[in-house]
């Protein structure tokens, strides 16, 4: 028995072509061997997939799913090089680079549970900041960030928003954060609740970066 081609299943039925005992057989080899790809338009529904070969795991789009383990997964990059950028649901997940001395407002999207982003520093900003803003004023930020200083050893101030009216999280390059290095990572936990935590890297006497 031997496989055909997808093009040679098509035109079995578009040509007319008699289905004789070997075409059959042929159609059947094609259908049900495990080695050939299927191609399902309207998406596929499953409740277990399981590993063809004993060991192999299961790799769906470049990600091996292995003995409970996630492999090959890549973040997605954000280089967060205008005055603005916008984050969208579809982008949960990523890796967002600020990236600009004069500065970015980053917005979040709607909140949504279990949308989650990282960000890191590229470039320190020299003027204006780096904000990171609710998509509402109701999306209020929580957790709690530390400050670290880039010029004094061991110089580090915890802060966390007051949890009423916080919904803007702003770095000066200087006593709020943003020079290089800084990293953090903003996660909707609740409705109107986008968690923060993380490390800033500034310098001078620190203040509260949430606003």
């Amino acid at each position: 028995m031997a496989s055909v081609t997808k093009k040679q299943l098509k035109d079995m039925f578009i040509y007319g072509d008699t289905l004789n005992q070997r075409k059959w057989t042929s159609l059947i080899d094609t259908i049900f061997n495990p080695k050939n790809q299927v191609e399902f338009d309207a998406g596929i529904k499953a409740d277990t997939i399981d590993e063809n070969t004993s060991g192999s795991g299961v790799t769906i789009d470049g990600v091996l799913i292995k003995d409970y383990t996630i492999t090959s997964v890549r973040k997605s990059i954000i280089n967060a090089t205008g005055s603005t950028q916008t984050l969208t649901a579809a982008q949960s997940g990523s890796l967002v680079v600020l990236d600009r001395a004069a500065g970015c407002d980053v917005t979040l999207p709607a909140d949504e549970v279990g949308l989650t982003y990282d960000f890191v520093v590229k470039t320190s900003v020299t003027s204006n900041d780096y904000s990171i803003n609710g998509a509402a004023t109701s999306d209020l930020l929580i957790g709690g960030i530390q400050i670290h200083s880039s010029s004094t050893l061991d110089k580090v101030t915890q802060f966390s928003p007051d949890g009423t009216d916080d919904d803007v999280m702003s770095m000066n390059g200087t006593t709020t954060g943003g020079e290089k290095g800084t990293y953090f990572t903003v996660t909707c936990i609740a409705t109107n609740r986008w968690h923060v935590s993380g490390v800033l890297v500034g310098t001078g006497v620190f203040t509260n970066p949430f606003l």
